[in-house]
C-alpha cells in the first residue's frame, strides 16, 4: 500500500504527486482556542487532495526505492500497480478509503 509512504512525505513536504491518480497537498495550521469549549489545539497540518497533479515528481518513487532497496524503476511499476488497484476499486465502489488520507467518492465526474 502507497499510504504510509506518502504519510511519511507529507510529514516533511507540501505535496506529493502520484502519478496517474493525484496530489496530496499539505497546508500548515496554527495553533487555535476555542472559548467556548475551553479547548486548546495545536499547530498542524491540513491535506487537501487535486486530482489535476498526476504527474511524477519522483519524490513518492525515489522514497519507496531507498526505503525499501529497491531500484527505481521498480518502484514505479509498484505504483503503477497500486494506482491500477485504487481504479479498480473505485470503480467498482464508487469510492475509495485510503488509510489516514481520507475517503473519495465520485463527484462530477472527477475524484473528491
Amino acid at each position: 500500500m502507497l499510504t504510509p509512504y506518502i504519510s511519511e512525505l507529507l510529514y516533511n513536504h507540501n505535496c506529493v504527486m502520484i502519478p496517474g491518480f493525484g496530489g496530496f497537498l499539505t497546508t500548515s495550521a496554527p495553533s487555535e482556542f476555542h472559548a467556548k469549549s475551553q479547548m486548546l489545539y495545536p499547530p498542524h497540518k491540513r491535506i487537501a487532495f487535486n486530482a489535476n497533479l498526476r504527474g511524477n515528481d519522483g519524490l513518492l518513487a525515489n522514497h519507496i526505492a531507498l526505503v525499501n532497496g529497491v531500484s527505481y524503476g521498480e518502484a514505479q511499476k509498484y505504483m503503477e500497480k497500486t494506482v491500477d488497484l485504487w481504479l479498480g476499486q473505485f470503480e467498482k465502489d464508487q469510492q475509495l478509503m485510503l488509510p489516514k488520507l481520507g475517503t473519495f467518492i465520485h463527484v462530477n465526474g472527477g475524484w473528491a
